[in-house]
């Protein structure tokens, strides 16, 4: 076991100098390599939580320089590549949400800048599907989704001013988890 530790430890060593070397161009595979090495500090038992709220944020900042917040849906690219940069992004997406819930923070680096949307043709190809075993983005869809509400909610108990801007509305913590949960239930 101590031989595949130091196997991980050493490409995760070297994952992280090529992501701190990387300055020069934003590549695709930079923002990929930093979303598993988050997802890789997540099961480290040390104290990461600094290192992987950074290398999330370098993965974020890298995909916003490519533009994978932006839909390109209509450039000319193969539909694979349209898709790798969709799921992509939406990778950054939930790991920024998830992340930032248990780091305290509104985790909002998308924003309403984002004009990347759920692929509809896979949305329909997954309805034609018989069987769960054969909807392979099932679990992606759903999660894409539940993290879009988790930041609502996360926005509205805990950004700055949300309390007043919550307050200025007559809007107290109970009343606005009744919204949440007439939303949630109409769909």
């Amino acid at each position: 076991m101590d031989s595949l530790d130091a196997l991980a430890n050493h490409y995760l060593a070297e994952v992280m100098k090529s992501l701190r070397d990387a300055t020069v161009r934003s590549r695709l595979w930079h923002v990929q390599a930093a979303l598993l090495v988050t997802l890789y500090l997540d099961i480290d038992e040390g104290d990461v939580e600094a290192v992987q709220w950074f290398t999330l944020g370098k993965a974020i900042r890298t995909a916003q320089d490519l533009g994978l917040h932006h839909s390109c849906a209509h450039w000319k690219l193969p539909r694979s590549e349209v898709e790798t940069r969709h799921r992509v992004f939406y990778a950054c997406y939930v790991l920024d949400r998830w992340t930032g819930a248990r780091a305290g923070q509104t985790a909002d680096n998308f924003g309403s800048s984002s004009s990347v949307e759920v692929n509809d043709e896979d949305r329909e190809a997954e309805e034609q599907l018989e069987t769960k075993e054969e909807k392979p983005y099932a679990t992606l869809l759903l999660m894409i989704k539940l993290s879009e509400i988790l930041g609502r909610l996360l926005k509205a108990m805990y950004a700055p001013n949300s309390k007043n801007s919550n307050h200025s509305a007559g809007l107290d913590d109970p009343t606005i988890w009744t919204v949440f949960e007439q939303r949630l239930k109409s769909g």
